[in-house]
């Protein structure tokens, strides 16, 4: 036998639900007076995790260093971003099969392959001509 799920109603509004912690973000969000402010700035907000995210953001001091150059960030995934980007290594290349170019990037890679398809093309056209 199939119920419907109990609706659940916001007191102050006309929000409904079916579940309740939907409905605790909703008065939470909407209806609540309760802040959370920075120590630091200006930055408030109703949620204790948004200001902590802030914080560590905005004034943290844990940071991810490169150990190739003097680049630093608050993000491992930044930090990853830039060792692939700047400080690859020719296994993260990707090569040209007509020539020795590689890249880091398959958008290169591709914007090459071409150019490098069209003077291989050339190439061969000029070579033929000169048997003729």
């Amino acid at each position: 036998k199939h119920h419907s799920p109990e609706v659940l109603k916001c007191e102050q509004c006309d929000y409904t639900t079916s579940y309740q912690p939907y409905l605790n973000y909703h008065v939470k969000g909407r209806h609540s007076s309760k802040q959370f402010k920075c120590k630091h700035c200006s930055y408030v907000t109703k949620w204790n995790t948004n200001l902590a995210k802030h914080v560590r953001w905005k004034h943290g001091t844990d940071r991810f260093n490169c150990d190739r150059c003097e680049y630093h960030s608050k993000s491992k995934g930044d930090l990853k971003r830039h060792l692939n980007s700047r400080h690859g290594t020719d296994a993260n290349k990707v090569k040209c099969e007509m020539c020795e170019f590689s890249t880091k990037w398959h958008s290169n890679l591709n914007r090459h392959v071409k150019v490098c398809r069209k003077t291989a093309k050339n190439s061969l056209i000029a070579h033929v001509g000169e048997h003729r």
